[in-house]
């Protein structure tokens, strides 16, 4: 991501200077500050920003802030990374434990809801 932050005092200086079409480096250099440029993980940033970052498609400034800062943060690009397993491995091994969460559902209400005894 490239993230850009700004102080709360300067709130209204980047209210004037923001439009969503230019690039963060411009709206830097307009109000005096620099951009950085970072690779992250999901919960290496503040929570507010965090969550607002991982929904943001690529291309698009998610825009997060907390008592003393306003965020913008770029999304430059994502990449998924899997340690252990593959990516298929770990969607199988998650559809067979909501297939068997479903079924554990499914049983429990026929349970309550009928007179007859399942037999497994």
């Amino acid at each position: 991501i490239e993230l850009l932050v700004v102080d709360k005092k300067d709130e209204n200086k980047l209210k004037n200077v923001f439009d969503p079409k230019k690039d963060l480096q411009d709206i830097a250099k307009e109000m005096g500050l620099s951009v950085e440029r970072l690779k992250v993980a999901k919960g290496d940033l503040i929570d507010v920003l965090d969550r607002e970052v991982w929904q943001a498609p690529i291309g698009s400034i998610a825009i997060g802030e907390d008592k003393d800062h306003i965020y913008l943060a770029k999304v430059l690009s994502q990449e998924d990374l899997y340690e252990g397993k593959s990516r298929d491995e770990l969607v199988r091994e998650i559809f067979e434990r909501k297939i068997s969460q479903r079924r554990q559902e499914l049983l429990e209400r026929l349970k309550r809801n009928s007179f007859i005894k399942i037999l497994q």
